[in-house]
């Protein structure tokens, strides 16, 4: 954390175990070379169907690359920053300089709070696994939407976040 005078950035790692790395790169060059070996056959004769089979695959197939390679990276190279300023909450989810900031008045911000933890639930548990960019642990409401943000953090962590973060805000 880098306070200087009125201006706080907060900087939060994305990286991860080796082994958790290790496991999550060896899945892309897995995927990758799946996509590249059904890929090639589209050099061959196919009949009909085996070819629309084969385009479906890709699609889906290129999309799921896509995020396996998003997740690379950002396990990789990533980093949310949490920036306060004068008025203002910017998020960032930066990977190596690129990313858009998302800046909000703090007047519209209500209720930051840790996310509902529900730890019986599917889409929670697999936000929290280390293979998806998700898991954040705060939210609040702006304007009538849902942001979140601390992605992956621990509750210990988070904790000591929010109790910063609404400190700051109202101060």
């Amino acid at each position: 954390m880098i306070e200087e005078g009125a201006h706080t950035l907060i900087e939060i790692s994305a990286k991860i175990e080796s082994w958790k790395q290790t496991l999550l790169i060896s899945w892309f060059v897995a995927w990758t070379f799946c996509g590249i070996v059904v890929g090639s056959q589209f050099g061959n004769d196919l009949s009909r169907d085996l070819y629309i089979l084969v385009v479906v695959y890709m699609s889906f197939w290129l999309y799921f690359e896509y995020k396996i390679a998003h997740s690379v990276l950002w396990r990789l190279f990533g980093k949310e920053l949490i920036i306060l300023e004068p008025g203002y909450l910017k998020l960032k989810r930066d990977i190596k300089g690129y990313g858009k900031i998302k800046p909000y008045f703090k007047d519209n911000i209500k209720g930051l709070r840790l996310m509902d933890k529900n730890s019986r639930s599917f889409a929670q548990s697999y936000n929290d696994s280390f293979w998806v960019i998700g898991g954040e642990k705060i939210v609040f409401d702006n304007l009538g939407t849902q942001q979140g943000f601390g992605l992956q953090l621990e509750e210990i962590e988070a904790k000591k976040l929010l109790q910063y973060l609404r400190k700051k805000i109202k101060g």
